[in-house]
């Protein structure tokens, strides 16, 4: 067992080496960072076209009139004669009609509401329009292409401010009495003519107009809820304040402060406006039911505080507010949605700041049930189906740099698509689904007086597309990785043996200098100037003797030494050589003035040429043997001249055969790797002179650079 636990460790490490395994984490962290929008759902581009009544301020709807699943085309426009006009077509085409109304159709005041009014199964189309000062209620059957169900039916009373109304409506339907017939709610809000700022409801069958009481803050959407038992809802409006009606002009509830409100089928008051703060701002109202409970949320928006929402449950039985304290960061920028997912609806709150999105279960103190990470900077549109399978998309618009851009999330949030809107739209009128005939239903955005039409669908190679990228992702580093590992391998494969060259280098440097003949012979030179009795001469040599080899043992480890230190060791070396040759030759080493001692050279660099000269060259002659050295500067590279009086290297490579330049020749190996550890270019020459026929005389030019220190 003992013997197959390194085995076990050593494949577990190689197993943990292997390019497949390493490539793992970075194929991840690539997938997961790449901006590749690899989405399941798919977003085709149709065709863009104009808008019905183009260049008529025409805002295009559809939706489904006569109940058979397929939606007709309703243009809300502006005719020649600047009245509002009403045109609608089949899914195929087909002109149904179009209805004129005596009055103007105002930019803030553009809804239509859908409620089968005459029982005829046909949904009618109801709008708004102004004639002078006042609001008027206008009605079509688009079964009957000449007729209005309801021509003018007056609403209310406009204020003017120099001249001039400034105020916004829409239209929504609901059965307040209980009749199984839907009343058409109209919410007004005047701007700074401050009147009126109701909510009415209209009953067709009884001709009949309820109005709520006179406030200062405006409507805006609002939500219905049945929860006391009988058969009549209530209705709980979202609240906007904008300063602008002052405590003490007549009007009660002024909007210098925010309120919440409760409202009966009547239009009264179910709960008088409750205060909940001062400043301008809004509070948005939210209603969730669940086996048969409901739960009614409200969020108080203060525009002039840095804690800016604040969270309450209402019971609207015991008209009680009560303050939640979310379990979640709350910033400055936040947008919330009635999220709608799998049966059952939520709180869903998205900080645009940190690019959180949170889903809060609205019946246990808005605990966070699920967390996606969406990206900040993006504004919060609504949730719809938008390609007819009945969960709805969420729509996000981004704004990156004045580009806009579409951005959809399937309801569960695994999937998304972009659409970058082409820069020549100015305005975003209208976002849209149409179902058509043949059971597919088309995404539709109009910009400007255009219409872009989409097909939403399922990526049916979303799955093997997915899979090739990741492959493809993997591959590439698995690729990457073993080539690095291969280069890495060479690189140390190359770096070892050059060590084990270099060691090899060493050991045969040491052996030169060491060399039996060589020591033998000094010590025997030694040991005849004992017997002599030249003992001074004697103890001289055998101390230079000593220091040779203590230098030799002291770098043997080092690539480089002083040359101060290498001349010192060359001199020690020729004059034990000159000492054991009993003076057959002298020497000379020239230093010139600019050359400084104190810089490293390659260790034996010197040493190596002056002994070549010695065994080699000088050995051979009986006397008048010469060498002389010569260290210059030129051009940053040291130049040391080596000259001998010798027997040449023809000569030498005949006297002395494979023994020959053998010192020259292991310093050739070590030029060679020291140069490529060092990235310098030492070289050198050697040549024969023509000094004679028996001592022609050897030169060597060695040139060392001395840019860099090694």
């Amino acid at each position: 067992m003992r013997l197959n636990k390194p085995l076990n460790k050593e494949k577990i490490l190689h197993t943990l080496l292997h390019p497949l395994v390493i490539a793992i984490p970075f194929a991840l962290i690539t997938i997961l960072l790449l901006p590749i929008e690899m989405s399941k759902i798919k977003i085709e581009s149709l065709a863009t076209i104009d808008t019905d009544k183009g260049g008529k301020n025409t805002i295009q709807y559809y939706h489904d009139l006569d109940q058979d699943s397929i939606d007709e085309e309703i243009s809300h426009f502006v005719n020649d004669v600047g009245q509002c006009a009403i045109k609608v077509s089949s899914a195929e085409g087909f002109y149904k009609g179009q209805w004129n109304f005596r009055g103007s159709l105002p930019q803030h005041a553009r809804s239509l509401a859908y409620v089968d009014v005459n029982g005829d199964g046909v949904l009618d189309i109801f709008t708004l329009f102004q004639r002078n000062d006042s609001v008027f209620l206008g009605c079509v059957d688009i079964e009957n292409g000449s007729q209005k169900l309801i021509e003018a039916r007056y609403i209310d009373k406009l204020q003017r401010i120099n001249g001039k109304t400034d105020y916004s409506a829409n239209l929504s339907k609901v059965d307040l009495n209980g009749d199984q017939h839907d009343e058409v709610l109209i919410n007004i809000n005047a701007g700074y003519s401050e009147q009126p700022r109701k909510i009415y409801a209209y009953d067709f069958v009884n001709d009949t107009l309820l109005v709520s009481p006179i406030v200062g803050f405006k409507h805006s959407n609002w939500n219905v809820l049945n929860i006391d038992g009988d058969k009549y809802p209530m209705i709980i409006p979202n609240t906007v304040s904008h300063e602008n009606i002052e405590a003490g002009q007549g009007i009660p509830f002024h909007d210098y402060d925010r309120w919440l409100v409760v409202y009966d089928h009547k239009l009264a008051f179910k709960i008088a406006p409750i205060k909940i703060g001062q400043g301008s701002g809004s509070v948005m109202n939210y209603v969730f039911t669940k086996d048969g409970q409901s739960e009614v949320i409200s969020i108080d928006i203060n525009n002039e505080s840095s804690n800016k929402f604040t969270f309450y449950q209402l019971d609207t039985q015991r008209e009680k507010l009560t303050k939640i304290s979310p379990r979640f960061p709350v910033s400055l920028n936040m947008h919330t949605l009635s999220y709608h997912y799998d049966n059952a609806t939520y709180l869903l709150l998205y900080n645009a700041e940190s690019g959180w999105l949170s889903i809060l279960d609205p019946f246990d103190s808005l605990k966070v049930i699920q967390d996606h990470n969406i990206g900040a900077g993006l504004t919060l549109l609504r949730q719809m189906d938008i390609d007819g399978k009945g969960e709805g998309e969420i729509l996000f618009m981004n704004k990156i740099e004045g580009e806009r851009s579409l951005v959809v999330y399937s309801a569960d949030f695994k999937n998304r698509f972009v659409y970058k809107i082409p820069s020549h739209f100015k305005q975003i009128r209208n976002i849209t689904s149409r179902r058509l005939s043949t059971g597919e239903t088309h995404f539709i955005i109009q910009a400007d007086a255009s219409l872009l039409e989409f097909n939403i669908h399922i990526d049916r190679f979303y799955l093997l597309k997915t899979l090739v990228l990741i492959a493809f992702i993997f591959g590439f580093y698995v690729l990457l990785i073993s080539i690095i590992l291969h280069y890495q391998k060479k690189i140390i494969t190359a770096y070892y043996r050059r060590e084990q060259e270099l060691a090899e280098l060493k050991l045969k440097s040491i052996r030169s200098q060491l060399d039996p003949h060589f020591t033998f012979n000094a010590i025997n030179a030694v040991s005849a100037a004992i017997l002599r009795e030249e003992k001074d001469k004697a103890y001289r040599y055998f101390s230079l003797f000593s220091k040779l080899m203590r230098s030799t043992m002291l770098y043997s480890d080092y690539m480089t030494r002083l040359l101060s230190d290498e001349l010192e060791f060359t001199k020690n070396y020729l004059d034990i050589e000159k000492f054991r040759f009993r003076e057959k030759f002298n020497y000379q080493i020239n230093v010139a003035p600019d050359v400084n001692t104190s810089l490293d050279v390659p260790r034996n660099i010197i040493q190596t040429f002056a002994e070549s000269a010695v065994s080699n060259g000088l050995m051979h002659r009986s006397e008048g043997g010469d060498l002389s050295i010569s260290l210059t500067m030129e051009d940053s590279h040291l130049i040391a001249v080596f000259i001998d009086n010798g027997v040449g290297t023809e000569k030498a490579k005949m006297f002395n055969k494979e023994k020959a330049f053998k010192a020259v020749k292991i310093m050739d190996e070590f030029i060679r790797i020291f140069n490529q550890l060092n990235h310098t270019r030492i070289s050198y020459k050697m040549f024969d002179l023509d000094g004679g026929e028996d001592f022609p005389g050897t030169a060597v030019e060695v040139r060392i650079p001395m840019g860099r220190q090694s």
